[in-house]
């Protein structure tokens, strides 16, 4: 098992990841962490003097969220922010005197979700730096390739990249078309409709992993061209190539290519139509939403005292953020992880949504001040609670109950007392009437009676803590005093609501 994907990139409605040797792996959709069509989406470069092919995740690679943005790139945010001319003015005069090349402070060590990873080669004399992000609202990952020549003599050169999907979790019933210059591979209401700038000038589609036949990036490897078969359907695969111009050393060039996802051709095609005219402005877009995102937590009362913590510590706050909320649906939904190897062993994922698990993310997104993502989950709460009002193991970012290894009646005390006790903690740190009073039948009634019931009835001593290793005695004691703390929600929250009070619940509560 890989552990965590290095890269990830979501807006609610799609979560891409990528594993350590820069491949795309997973490819959620049209929930975070339900539906994963991805396998393998990967980028290789061909000599066309040797004919010689090579796999980028072969080389030497390095992975980061980028935190460090050039001056043109700078300028650029100012202007699509409508910042007002003195400060653009202000920026600019930072930069006089220390040449082109100087960032400004405000876009140094910067938080973003727009991914670097740096591809080396040195027995080629190549370098190739590749940008990705999601747009924040709209349903497209963009990579922009920069291919180098670090060698001392001339190159001419083909970058490739090969898709090879699982749309709906299977091989089988697939289709990969040309249609002019887009590539589309959809199954069902399933699309994927890929395109470049500039448009790619080889391209091949083909049966893969099939009785024998791999997929169409063998052309690739054999003589560094494509077949140009346009149209296939089963289980296919699909290369693209682009003819790169001739590199001198120390020159570069630029492929900017996007995967625009859907349910239907004419939704793909009017996203596309979108990215080809407004081209890499994408990443300005990224930086702005997510640094306007982040720039929430200066309202904390602790902000002010930030500086006294060590860099890593502020870095790993913000990027502990940025990867809570990219395991967030935009249903409410909150998964342990997006990382597809798990199921090797088992053969099942964490793609889903433990209720006590999500209670912790909205504690600490209150704590932050996100109040709006974690009324979201509360509103997941309320459509998975049970008619006895309690919480099963786990549901599908969806809402359906989610597989278990728990025994009938598949039950952890926990996971209904974390949820009501984060409500509750919303309100003392929010004090939303409209969050609470919103929940409060639907969620704190039903969840308070069952917890009460089971924690002062004949059940009480009943309860199967199901955990493993060091963690059991901390669960053993966190359990009661969580799901109590939880439990006294109904008795204090009626009178700022102008609710009547749970007489019964009360009445139980204090005798117990």
């Amino acid at each position: 098992m890989s552990g965590i994907r290095p890269l990830i990139f979501g807006n609610g409605k799609i979560l891409i990841c990528e594993d350590e040797r820069g491949t795309v792996r997973d490819v959620y959709f049209p929930y975070v962490g339900l539906e994963n069509h991805g396998n393998s989406i990967r980028v290789g470069i061909c000599d066309l003097d040797s004919l010689y092919c090579s796999w980028l995740e072969n080389w030497n690679i390095r992975q980061r969220y980028k935190s460090e943005f050039d001056t043109e790139f700078c300028n650029r945010i100012h202007e699509i922010s409508e910042s007002p001319e003195e400060e653009i003015a202000r920026v600019m005069a930072s930069e006089k005197g220390a040449g082109n090349k100087k960032t400004p402070e405000t876009f140094r060590e910067v938080t973003s979700n727009i991914g670097e990873t740096v591809f080396e080669n040195s027995d080629l004399g190549l370098k190739v730096t590749v940008w990705e992000a999601v747009h924040p609202s709209t349903s497209i990952f963009y990579r922009t390739f920069e291919i180098r020549n670090v060698s001392n003599s001339s190159r001419r050169l083909r970058l490739f990249s090969n898709q090879n999907y699982r749309i709906l979790e299977t091989k089988i019933g697939e289709t990969a078309v040309i249609d002019k210059n887009v590539l589309i591979h959809y199954k069902r209401d399933r699309y994927f409709l890929h395109a470049s700038e500039p448009a790619f000038d080889q391209y091949a589609v083909g049966t893969a992993e099939w009785r024998g036949l791999e997929g169409t990036w063998k052309d690739m490897e054999s003589d560094a061209s494509l077949s140009g078969n346009p149209v296939a359907h089963g289980s296919v695969d699909s290369t693209l190539g682009w003819t790169l111009p001739e590199l001198k050393p120390g020159e570069a060039t630029r492929v900017h290519f996007w995967v625009a996802i859907g349910k239907n051709y004419c939704g793909v095609l009017k996203v596309h139509r979108r990215v080809k005219n407004t081209g890499s402005y994408l990443f300005h877009h990224n930086f702005n939403f997510w640094n306007s995102f982040t720039e929430r937590i200066s309202v904390l009362s602790e902000y002010s005292r930030m500086p006294q913590l060590p860099e890593e510590v502020i870095k790993c706050f913000y990027r502990s953020l940025l990867a809570s909320v990219a395991h967030m649906d935009i249903t409410g939904s909150v998964i342990a992880s997006c990382d597809s190897d798990i199921k090797q062993f088992g053969a099942d994922l964490y793609t889903y949504c433990w209720p006590r698990d999500a209670a912790w993310v909205c504690l600490a997104l209150d704590r932050a001040r996100y109040h709006h993502l974690s009324a979201e989950t509360f509103e997941f709460f309320s459509r998975t609670i049970t008619h006895r009002g309690n919480f099963l193991h786990k549901y599908t970012p969806a809402g359906d109950f989610g597989s278990t290894w728990h025994p009938v009646p598949m039950i952890q005390i926990d996971e209904t007392g974390l949820p009501l006790y984060a409500l509750y903690n919303n309100w003392e740190i929010a004090r939303s009437v409209w969050t609470t009073g919103r929940y409060y039948r639907a969620l704190v009634i039903p969840a308070a009676s069952y917890l009460i019931k089971q924690l002062t009835g004949k059940q009480a001593c009943q309860f199967q803590v199901l955990t493993c290793g060091k963690r059991e005695k901390a669960y053993i004691l966190t359990v009661p005093v969580r799901s109590m703390r939880g439990s006294r929600a109904p008795v204090s929250l009626p009178a700022p609501l102008g609710i009547m009070a749970m007489q019964i619940s009360g009445k139980r509560l204090q005798s117990g």
